[in-house]
């Protein structure tokens, strides 16, 4: 079984995805990854990934199109679309209609875990432990942070 998730964002954006990326691997899943240079920097070194398909950001109205090409390409059996999910459902910008509503208003659609919203995006189950995030280093790189 092959899944490919889309996630265009910045670090924290790709971060947020790890705990499913690790419990669709743990589901016997071949996880492939569409994403920037930064998502790509965040995931280089994660074992549950298997391809890291590095992409421009493209814009919205061709994300559809581009995904389905991808699915075919890569012969996927599911696709998992996190593009502008919480950026247009929790996270309101002022391209939003919602980011000039009252914090009250925008608390009863928003206050959510993101790494829970991840999951209900994605249509996966999980438990409490699905959710941690994780960050996969070189010897080097952690050897080279030790002297900051």
């Amino acid at each position: 079984m092959i899944v490919n998730i889309h996630r265009y964002g910045a670090f924290g954006d790709v971060v947020l995805t790890t705990g499913l990326i690790r419990t669709l691997k743990q589901r016997g899943w071949t996880v492939n990854y569409f994403c920037t240079d930064r998502g790509e920097q965040v995931l280089r070194h994660n074992p549950n990934v298997n391809v890291i398909a590095l992409d421009k950001h493209l814009p919205n109205d061709e994300l559809d199109k581009y995904s389905k090409e991808m699915k075919m390409k890569f012969k996927a059996d599911r696709t998992i679309d996190l593009t502008q999910s919480i950026e247009t459902s929790l996270a309101f910008v002022p391209r939003n209609p919602e980011y000039v509503w009252t914090k009250d208003e925008r608390a009863k659609i928003a206050n959510r875990n993101y790494y829970e919203y991840t999951f209900e995006v994605a249509k996966e189950p999980y438990e409490v432990s699905d959710l941690r995030p994780e960050l996969f280093f070189t010897n080097k790189e952690i050897e080279d942070a030790s002297y900051v």
